[in-house]
């Protein structure tokens, strides 16, 4: 019974990864588009690009928390774990996709 139950745990995180990593590429692909956007003049065609970029990137964030909540939901029942654990996936990919903002603008 221990061994379907951790099994059952672990397939859950093995879905958030999978779930989540296409998520995790559209948001680095996104944001590494921004220099090479700011580096042209502006028109009205770049406004548009830039707000169909960050209409994007909004609903792909918007999709991820969405994703990893249902997971942790299902992963975890105890509401103070539950938020925990959004917390640290949230300030670890917060982390990395500032990180990587910053390595790509200088």
């Amino acid at each position: 019974m221990k061994i379907k139950q951790h099994k059952e745990k672990l397939e859950i995180i093995r879905d958030i990864i999978r779930e989540t990593l296409l998520g995790n590429a559209a948001l680095i692909v996104l944001a590494a588009m921004v220099p090479v956007v700011l580096v042209k003049p502006w028109d009205s065609m770049t406004f548009i690009f830039m707000g169909a970029v960050c209409v994007s990137f909004a609903v792909i964030l918007f999709w991820l928390v969405y994703i990893v909540c249902l997971y942790i939901g299902t992963l975890v029942k105890n509401i103070f774990i539950r938020i925990f654990a959004f917390s640290i996936w949230a300030l670890s990919a917060e982390g990395a996709i500032i990180y990587n903002m910053i390595k790509i603008l200088s």
